[in-house]
C-alpha cells in the first residue's frame, strides 16, 4: 500500500512540476547515422511537428544538385521524431476514453520536458531520447507482442541510377516504391508516413548521388553505405486504434565491389530497416489517480486539438 501511495503521488507531481531527468542507458539501442543532420522544424504547439509539415519542408528544400553536393554531409530525409495525428480533432478527442486522454496528456508533457532540457537548447534531440521517454513514461506500457523489426536489401547489378538528362530512372523509382511497401508490410504505416511518388523520386536521386560519390572511396574500401532516410514517427491514439504507435524507418544507399583475380563486379542498392512498437495505457495505475488530476489531464488532451 505504501508503494502504491508513493506511485500515485508521483503521478500527481507530473502535472504540477517539470522534471529534468537524465538520459537513460541507450547502449543497446542502434545509434543514428553520424552524418550532420539537416535542420528541420522540430517543435509545434503540441511538442513535435507533424510528419506532413516535415515532409513539405524537405520537398521544398530538395534538389538533385543539393543531394549530389551534400549527400556526405546530411541525411536528405530526416527527422528524429514527427507526429502523425491522423483523424484527431477537438471533437473526436472529446469522445475518446478518458484513460486515452490521460495517456496523451502525460506523453505530451514528457515530450515537452525533454525539449526544454538545456542540453538540447540549440541541438536536435536524437530519436533514442524520444524512445527513452516513451519507455520511462509511467502512463503507458509497451503492448505485448507489438515489437516488430524487418530489414531487407534492394540490389541492382549496376551503379548508374540516372538517365542521360540527369533525372532518376522511373523504373528504379517504382521498384523502390514497391520494395518500400514490402519492407513496411503495413498499409496503415505506409499511409501514415505520407511518403509519395515525389519523395520516392528524391530518395532514388539521393541514392544515385551517393552511389556515384562512392567511386572516390573505393581505393580504401570495397563496401560503402550512407544514410538516405532516417525518420521516426509517433502516431497518436484515436478511437479506432487506441494506442501510440512509434516507428522508425532507416534507408541507406550502398555500393559493393567484389574483386576475384582480374575480374571485378559492382552492385548498388538500398538497405532498409523498419522498427515499430505500440504503447497502451496503464489502466490499473490510472484507476488510482485522484479525480482532480484525472480531470486536469483530460482537459489538457482536449485543449491540444482546439
Amino acid at each position: 500500500m505504501k508503494n502504491q501511495r508513493i506511485l500515485i503521488t508521483f503521478l500527481g507531481m507530473l502535472y504540477f512540476i517539470t522534471v529534468n531527468s537524465g538520459s537513460a542507458d541507450l547502449e543497446s539501442i542502434p545509434q543514428s547515422d553520424n552524418a550532420v543532420i539537416a535542420e528541420t522544424k522540430t517543435n509545434d504547439a503540441n511538442g513535435i511537428s507533424s510528419i506532413g509539415d516535415v515532409l513539405q519542408a524537405i520537398r521544398e528544400a530538395f534538389t538533385i544538385d543539393l543531394a549530389v553536393k551534400n549527400i556526405s554531409e546530411r541525411i536528405p530525409y530526416h527527422t528524429s521524431l514527427a507526429a502523425q495525428y491522423g483523424t484527431l480533432t477537438s471533437e473526436s478527442v472529446k469522445s475518446m476514453d478518458r484513460k486515452l486522454k490521460v495517456m496523451i496528456a502525460g506523453t505530451h508533457r514528457m515530450m515537452k520536458q525533454l525539449q526544454q532540457r538545456e542540453e538540447y537548447k540549440d541541438k536536435e534531440i536524437p530519436f533514442e531520447e524520444y524512445l527513452s521517454v516513451m519507455n520511462q513514461n509511467v502512463f503507458i506500457k509497451a503492448q505485448e507482442g507489438s515489437r516488430y523489426r524487418n530489414s531487407d536489401y534492394l540490389t541492382f547489378e549496376e551503379t548508374n541510377w540516372f538517365k542521360f538528362d540527369g533525372s532518376p530512372e522511373k523504373a528504379k523509382v517504382y521498384q523502390v516504391q514497391t520494395w518500400f511497401s514490402n519492407l513496411i508490410s503495413d498499409m496503415d504505416v505506409a499511409a501514415e508516413t505520407q511518403i509519395n511518388i515525389t519523395d520516392f523520386t528524391n530518395i532514388v536521386a539521393a541514392t544515385g548521388a551517393a552511389v556515384e560519390d562512392f567511386i572516390t572511396f573505393f581505393v580504401a574500401a570495397e563496401n560503402i553505405e550512407r544514410s538516405i532516410v532516417d525518420m521516426g514517427i509517433l502516431r497518436y491514439p484515436d478511437i479506432d486504434r487506441p494506442y501510440f504507435k512509434l516507428f522508425r524507418i532507416q534507408l541507406r544507399a550502398y555500393r559493393k565491389c567484389d574483386r576475384i583475380l582480374a575480374a571485378q563486379t559492382d552492385e548498388s542498392g538500398i538497405k532498409g530497416v523498419y522498427d515499430t512498437i505500440h504503447y497502451v495505457p496503464r489502466r490499473k495505475l490510472m484507476r488510482k489517480m485522484g479525480k482532480k488530476i484525472m480531470e486536469k489531464a483530460v482537459r489538457e488532451a482536449e485543449d491540444m486539438f482546439n
